[in-house]
């Protein structure tokens, strides 16, 4: 006679009750900091990237972010409407945009005497001498062509928020003035 064995049932996973709170929080063995250490803390300069190629606003933003704060538009009008709501300390824009393109807002900006100072760093894919010739006629800081390294534009953007800084702290820049 043959022996026949029960088989044997497959065991059942086990299941863990779902936690019901949460974790108590780890504190720190620091204590936490005084109102004179928060404000001791220099602002990070808030950067605007308008670019209408999702791409490159992503990149820019990805690698300047560790820096610096911010904030984006992707045609001229809509970097207009934010200049205005608040003002960046640097605008990295594409001259060629939808809506509005890059020069023409820049040219607008000009004309506000509360946002003339706003420095411009333009990215373009545009070779065009005029272009280049006209942005920093208007007063652009640097005009930058695509494709480009992103050092290059990490470098020009941390010059030129340290001669923006340098020039507020002088005294000389009346758009960083308080006005009394």
């Amino acid at each position: 006679m043959s022996s026949i064995r029960p088989s044997r049932a497959p065991k059942k996973p086990s299941v863990r009750p779902l936690r019901r709170s949460a974790p108590p929080a780890r504190r720190s063995s620091r204590p936490p900091p005084s109102q004179s250490q928060v404000r001791s803390r220099p602002p990070r300069h808030r950067v605007l990237v308008v670019d209408d190629d999702a791409d490159v606003r992503r990149l820019v933003m990805r690698v300047l972010s560790s820096l610096y704060d911010m904030a984006e538009a992707a045609d001229g009008l809509a970097a207009l409407v934010e200049i205005e709501r608040r003002p960046p300390d640097l605008v990295i824009c594409d001259v060629c945009l939808p809506m509005i393109d890059g020069l023409s807002a820049f040219e607008r900006l000009q004309r506000s005497p509360a946002l003339r100072r706003v420095p411009f760093v333009f990215i373009t894919a545009r070779d065009n001498p005029k272009d280049a010739a006209r942005g920093i006629a208007l007063g652009a800081r640097y005009y930058i062509m695509k494709p480009f390294k992103m050092a290059e534009l990490a470098d020009k953007v941390s010059r030129v928020l340290a001669r923006t800084a340098a020039k507020a702290a002088a005294g000389s820049d009346p758009a960083r003035k308080v006005a009394s």
